[in-house]
């Protein structure tokens, strides 16, 4: 917090923002005169009692933090920072990046049948070496054994491990929905994962877990959907 406040006036004010604002987990008070922004560049929120000449998006001007009017200002301020990192945030966390690569990512893809659609990305990643012949063929007959639709148009397909040299995900968005066994599906990921060590255990079971929140609603399945390039969709994954 930026300001010309004395002692017994920094004090009220900082009883004050942690009550009101009890997810602040510390305050820093520096002296209008003092300040230079290039010292604070850890910090999420400044509070200045005057308006500032630097441009930065965490500035927030306050005249009277300890009145109702001040609180609700920061708080505003607070809930807005929130809804753009979320709206920012990253789908997948770095232990997960290496999961993908742009070659194995398809947009307005147009197949007619979930074979034809298998055989392209499986076909992909055998190029690059990343899977087996043996991949396809491992892919086919889970498909003949069980259902890989899970809802919302989304398919989850996966080969065997033993016909994995390194695990990747293949995402594939359809230029038209195509029939999957019972269901229609526009949104298709590929996995082929090996389980050889304690990393890609780890790696994989961090992958299911945020998987989930990236197709956890129509909205989201949209924005995937709306992506014109693989490099688009490469980015909005792991940037």
């Amino acid at each position: 917090m930026v300001s010309n406040f004395n002692m017994g006036h920094t004090q009220l004010v900082k009883e004050k923002i942690k009550k009101s604002v009890p997810e602040i987990d510390e305050i820093k008070f520096v002296s209008i005169h003092d300040f230079k922004i290039a010292d604070y560049e850890d910090y999420d929120i400044i509070i200045s009692t005057e308006e500032r000449k630097e441009k930065d998006k965490r500035i927030v001007v306050i005249p009277n933090i300890l009145n109702e009017t001040g609180i609700s200002t920061l708080r505003a301020h607070l809930d807005n920072m929130n809804s753009m990192m979320i709206e920012n945030a990253t789908p997948f966390s770095p232990e997960c990046f290496i999961l993908f690569s742009p070659e194995f990512i398809f947009t307005d893809l147009e197949v007619k049948t979930k074979e034809e659609c298998l055989k392209i990305m499986s076909q992909a990643m055998e190029e690059k070496h990343v899977v087996t012949e043996d991949f396809y063929d491992s892919v086919m007959d889970r498909e003949s054994k069980t259902t890989t639709t899970i809802g919302n148009g989304v398919s989850l397909p996966h080969g065997s491990p033993t016909a994995v040299n390194e695990s990747k995900v293949g995402i594939a968005i359809l230029k038209n929905p195509i029939m999957w066994d019972n269901e229609q599906v526009q949104v298709v990921f590929l996995l082929a994962f090996r389980l050889s060590t304690r990393d890609e255990i780890s790696r994989i079971q961090m992958f299911y877990k945020e998987y989930v929140t990236l197709i956890d609603s129509e909205e989201k399945l949209e924005k995937l959907k709306s992506m014109k390039s693989n490099i688009e969709l490469y980015k909005y994954l792991i940037q």
